[in-house]
């Protein structure tokens, strides 16, 4: 699949409740909040909602993000040695559904992850997919848009094989609780590192 990229809303916000809760922060913290669309093929693959911490991440208020994605720039200048990783199902919604070109109440997979340098939050991030967009790129053997939106997929046959097992394990779950949540892990870059 041929990879694009649209940046959708950008600004500097004050943290919701849910994304201050996912770094442990005991108060909100001004972070770039960056809204973006990933695309195979021309069509919408995942939509993006992600914060980045300003305090571990100022130079990235220089960025274009209108033309590398946040993610892109923070796996090349930021690498993180802690990982908090959640998935689990929704229905999506008028404005999902919008975005994502799929029916309202179509399942949809999220995959949450904040990541840490030390103690310091680098990003949280929200990745929104329709089910049957994932599988299908995933059947079409081409990972190379997913590798660009998740940093843990790369082209190395470990990481492909690691990449399987969990989307093996997420059909297994997902036919089994009927699209509530899945599972939460909590993952360090050494654990990645084989």
């Amino acid at each position: 699949a041929r990879y694009g990229y649209q940046m959708l809303a950008r600004g500097h916000e004050m943290t919701p409740p849910p994304v201050a809760s996912a770094f442990g922060l005991s108060a909100p913290e001004e972070m770039l909040h960056i809204e973006a669309l990933h695309l195979a093929d021309d069509a919408p693959f995942i939509l993006e909602d992600r914060w980045v911490s300003l305090g571990t991440c100022p130079e990235i208020v220089d960025v274009d993000l209108s033309v590398q994605s946040a993610n892109e720039w923070l796996v090349m200048h930021k690498p993180y040695d802690l990982m908090d990783l959640r998935f689990y199902a929704v229905n999506a919604n008028g404005e999902m559904a919008a975005r994502l070109n799929v029916s309202e109440g179509a399942a949809l997979l999220v995959i949450e992850r904040s990541t840490w340098i030390g103690k310091r939050p680098i990003t949280t991030v929200r990745s929104v997919t329709a089910v049957r967009t994932l599988f299908g790129l995933w059947f079409s053997t081409s990972l190379s848009a997913a590798a660009k939106v998740i940093p843990e997929l790369s082209t190395s046959s470990t990481s492909i094989i690691a990449f399987r097992l969990i989307i093996a394990e997420f059909s297994s779950v997902m036919s089994a609780s009927n699209g509530f949540v899945l599972s939460k892990l909590n993952v360090t870059s050494s654990t990645l590192a084989l």
